[in-house]
């Protein structure tokens, strides 16, 4: 077979095609058929009409698609905070964790002061020992407050 022969079913469908396309083109663009002045305002009307309405909703995209941007600088701003907060949280345990660290130590050091108080109450015996015991108390337990404030 010669490769310019008609017989080839592909090279016919192939045309068949085009000729298709061709008459597609020349129809769509053919000038419109005689018709009313009715119907022809009614043409015009309706591709005003859809003209309007595609602006219309080339303007709708527009504002949703600014919409959209606003929602993800939110959405970004929001992480970030989301993450600073963890950030924070993080630092306030750990000092929660070094404050409680310092109170117990404190409330040790401070049971043993009492003990000591205490021991040398009964050994004392005395009322002006015990007077003065207290006020030294009192001093130790302001001079702690202060101490961790």
């Amino acid at each position: 077979m010669l490769s310019g022969s008609t017989s080839d079913p592909h090279r016919s469908n192939t045309r068949r095609q085009v000729e298709g396309m061709k008459e597609t083109l020349r129809t769509a663009t053919a000038p419109p058929p005689n018709v009313s002045a009715a119907e022809s305002k009614a043409v015009a009307a309706n591709d005003k009409f859809l003209s309007g309405q595609y602006e219309t909703q080339q303007l709708m995209l527009k504002r949703q698609d600014q919409d959209l941007e606003d929602i993800e600088q939110a959405v970004i701003r929001i992480g970030r905070q989301g993450r600073e907060i963890g950030n924070e949280l993080v630092a306030q345990d750990i000092l929660l964790n070094e404050l409680e660290q310092d109170v117990d130590t404190t409330q040790s050091r401070l049971k043993a002061a009492q003990k000591k108080m205490q021991e040398l109450i009964r050994k004392s015996g005395s009322n002006t020992q015990l007077v003065l015991i207290v006020v030294l108390i009192v001093i130790l337990v302001i001079l702690a407050v202060f101490a961790f404030m």
